[in-house]
């Protein structure tokens, strides 16, 4: 049949030019045959090189840099991982890509990538996604194929920038807009006759940082280009004893790392207390919570399990995780100083040299001026007594009466105050790989996962550890009884997320 003429020709194509198809991975063949004579993704030519033939792979690639505003900052859909074949390929600033035709145009391509690796219909491209035509760009690069070795191949790249324009509520849950949350899409991709699932997950990842990106685009957007986020200095990390290098399913890696460290409660207790002391500013609340709280330095451990950019199951950096965390800290401080300098604060920040609030004229960081623009009107027309009553109803505030002329006035609950504050120190450890915990013998099984097994949901990990390992992390081991049932409370049953507050 046809398909045996293919696989003849190719076979007698690729040993005329003397590679060696035993080289070839198991079902790669079949799949540089599906490539060239059925799907049409590549081509095969021949060229003379100083009298020399060599046999050419030419494949086409449509690259597409998708825009969007987060929060009034721009940032760019980032691939972070993919898992094909029960292999997991971690990518770094890996924008959106495919293999076109090579009959196809860029646009058909922009098109289909669109509808396959993220599932938006035509409908919803035409309405919610504008490519920008003098973005194109087109270059070539030239490698040897690690699929198919011996075999040189030319990629010509299409490259072009979109955006994401807003709908009337600004919400697209399927790209994880407007939030910026990661997401993951699940596809099928038939190659050679065989049908596999590919789990594709996705990052939003703020313009600035996206060196691929700025590379190329940075002249385009008009704008003057943003500062970026300004980096809190990482904690004096943790060094990982020897022992720890070799994986073994029976430790708890967290028990270990703390086992020397202590909580300064006195600090502790003093950024609980005095949180809404005028007083007391961001940064002295900032020097206590650093210095009490021993487990934010679990984010930047070395050794060689663990490094400043370990890998997370956020698809983040360790140390992007930590500057989230310390984010985290300063929400929880203004929104309980919601009556006095916190609403200035978490609307524009502080700044670098001084920690104070800034304000719309504030000549650093500079920011872009629709984004200024969103910061005061967020600033002027919430409702911040919306935030005032979820601290009462968490029992952070009191409400405290007064006489008429005052009205009500709000006091905190320290030791309540004091729980948010380790919750937030401990929350998100658990995204990083080298510290999740496998399920012990003695426990059986934990939330779905058997004896043995990782506990890959950083929350059931964290609640696993809370429940049977509390000891491990001497900031909630030293909370009163009470408060540390309230914080296991949020990894059980209320899926509490610190992405809402930063």
């Amino acid at each position: 049949g046809q398909e045996n003429n293919n696989s003849d020709m190719l076979y007698q194509l690729l040993s005329e030019h003397n590679i060696r198809v035993n080289e070839f991975e198991p079902g790669a063949l079949r799949e540089l045959i599906d490539e060239v004579y059925e799907s049409q993704i590549a081509e095969l030519r021949v060229y003379i090189n100083d009298g020399v033939k060599v046999l050419i792979r030419a494949v086409h690639i449509i690259k597409i840099w998708l825009v969007a505003d987060v929060l009034s900052v721009p940032h760019v859909l980032l691939e972070t991982s993919k898992v094909q074949r029960s292999k997991r390929n971690m990518h770094a600033d890996k924008p959106l890509s495919m293999k076109m035709r090579i009959d196809q145009d860029w646009v058909d391509a922009l098109s289909v990538a669109l509808s396959q690796k993220l599932g938006l219909d035509k409908a919803f491209q035409r309405q919610n996604i504008k490519a920008h035509e003098q973005s194109l760009k087109l270059m070539e690069e030239t490698e040897m194929s690690k699929s198919y070795p011996g075999l040189k191949t030319v990629y010509r790249i299409h490259e072009v920038m979109c955006t994401v324009t807003c709908s009337p509520r600004g919400e697209h849950p399927v790209l994880g807009l407007p939030d910026g949350s990661d997401f993951s899409f699940c596809r099928s991709n038939d190659s050679g006759h065989q049908r596999t699932l590919v789990m594709s997950t996705f990052a939003w990842k703020p313009r600035a940082e996206v060196v691929g990106y700025n590379k190329k685009f940075s002249s385009m957007d008009g704008d003057p280009e943003p500062d970026p986020k300004r980096q809190l200095d990482l904690p004096q990390p943790l060094l990982l004893p020897e022992s720890l290098a070799t994986s073994d399913d029976r430790r708890i890696v967290v028990e270990e790392l703390m086992a020397n460290s202590k909580t300064d409660w006195a600090r502790a207790r003093n950024a609980a207390r005095r949180i809404r002391d005028p007083s007391y500013s961001c940064l002295d609340f900032y020097t206590d919570c650093t210095q009490a709280f021993p487990e934010l330095a679990l984010y930047v451990s070395t050794g060689e399990a663990m490094t400043d950019d370990a890998a997370t199951t956020s698809g983040r950096s360790a140390a992007a995780e930590y500057q989230r965390t310390m984010g985290t800290f300063f929400a929880v401080y203004w929104l309980m100083r919601f009556d006095s300098d916190g609403a200035q604060s978490f609307s524009f920040g502080l700044s670098s040299h001084d920690w104070k609030p800034l304000n719309k004229n504030s000549a650093r960081p500079v920011r872009l001026v629709s984004e200024l623009e969103k910061r005061e009107a967020f600033n002027n027309d919430m409702d911040w007594t919306l935030f005032r009553d979820v601290l009462v109803a968490a029992g952070m505030l009191k409400q405290c009466h007064a006489d008429d002329t005052v009205g009500y006035t709000y006091e905190q609950d320290e030791d309540r105050v004091l729980a948010m504050l380790v919750l937030t120190a401990i929350h998100d450890i658990m995204k990083i790989q080298a510290l999740v915990p496998c399920v012990q013998p003695v426990h059986k099984q934990y939330g779905g996962y058997k004896t043995g097994e990782a506990i890959g949901d950083h929350d059931v990990a964290l609640g696993y550890i809370l429940e049977n390992y509390p000891h491990a992390l001497p900031s909630f081991a030293g909370l009163p009884c009470e408060q540390r049932e309230s914080v296991k409370f949020t990894q059980a049953k209320m899926e509490y997320n610190m992405g809402w507050l930063v």
